[in-house]
């Protein structure tokens, strides 16, 4: 099973979730999941499954219910660098957590820091820089490993592609004016 297939998995399962627990929230769906996974786990690994179940679970099982595992891991770190980032939990409903989640963002790391950094030098953005570069890395579900080195690394560009993300933007947006106003 792909990463990806646990993702939708995940998604139908959430949604299902938020829908019988209204009052709920999907860091207690992804800490219920984690303990399920790591007490399945670990009675594998004892043979306390065998025992129970009359049969020998097949490697490539154990190995599912482990990516299972770290993937809830992944998020509920995404979860808590979320609720960092977002100091009022009572402006993101379970909801909108969810609806956000499921956008599949399509961005390098340099992307990101140019549009970030854009935003906070046009004035659009206001707060610490590495809030909110934490921010959008929780928001684009991309780990940014080294933030000011991409920055020094754009300030270092050549005359004239100091802008390279932002001109596709332009671009891409210029192309569907235009050919909107053709039809």
């Amino acid at each position: 099973m792909s990463t990806g297939d646990i993702k939708a998995d995940y998604y139908d399962h959430l949604k299902r979730y938020l829908k019988n627990n209204p009052d709920s929230k999907e860091v207690e769906l992804v800490e219920n999941e984690i303990e399920f996974y790591e007490k399945l786990i670990a009675d594998i690994d004892s043979g306390k499954i065998t025992e129970e179940l009359g049969f020998n679970l097949h490697l490539e099982e154990l190995i599912e219910y482990k990516k299972y595992l770290n993937f809830f891991r992944d998020k509920l770190r995404l979860l808590e660098l979320e609720n960092e980032s977002n100091p009022n939990p009572n402006k993101t409903s379970s909801n909108q957590t969810l609806e956000t989640s499921m956008i599949k963002f399509n961005l390098s790391q340099t992307e990101i820091i140019e549009l970030t950094k854009a935003l906070i030098e046009n004035g659009n953005i206001k707060g610490k820089q590495k809030d909110i570069i934490n921010a959008f890395k929780v928001f684009f579900s991309v780990e940014i490993n080294n933030p000011n080195k991409l920055i020094t690394d754009i300030k270092k560009r050549n005359h004239g592609s100091e802008t390279l993300f932002i001109d596709k933007l332009k671009s891409s947006l210029h192309n569907y004016i235009t050919s909107e106003n053709v039809r």
